[in-house]
């Protein structure tokens, strides 16, 4: 599996009280295989005691399946299909969560210049509804 240098965009709709968005850009590694398409980088946060806090980041699309898994500052998997609903764990510097995800759609668009990606779910944590979100990852591997 060859991977390439790529720009990856996030951009987050959160619809609860208000719609704000929340756009990030990072740069990362994007590679294709027979079955799915990966995207891996890094996610910084805020400074803890002068230092930088990051996760490792992996997004897995596979058809209308996308896989999100987190390992550092914040730990955890989500998985995105349509009609279904996920429960795992969230776990962050401030506490642990209890999560669920209730897909709405998952869709994509893949040409040789980007991948894109969007997702529209619920999310909840400790069983308590926190908002509807929409979510479009755009991929623009480098040539």
């Amino acid at each position: 599996m060859k991977s390439t240098d790529a720009k990856i965009t996030i951009k987050s709709i959160q619809k609860d009280i208000s719609e704000e968005a929340f756009i990030y850009s990072y740069s990362g590694k994007y590679a294709v295989t027979e079955e799915q398409h990966i995207i891996s980088y890094q996610e910084y946060y805020e400074e803890d005691a002068g230092m930088a806090q990051k996760s490792r980041s992996l997004i897995r699309l596979s058809g209308s399946h996308v896989s999100i898994t987190k390992k550092g500052a914040v730990t955890t998997r989500m998985e995105f299909s349509p009609g279904d609903v996920y429960h795992g764990e969230y776990q962050t510097p401030y506490g642990n969560f209890s999560m669920e995800i209730q897909t709405d759609s998952v869709s994509s668009e893949i040409t040789p210049d980007f991948l894109e990606i969007q997702i529209s779910y619920t999310l909840s944590l400790n069983q308590s509804p926190v908002s509807h979100n929409l979510v479009n990852i755009k991929i623009h591997p480098d040539s």
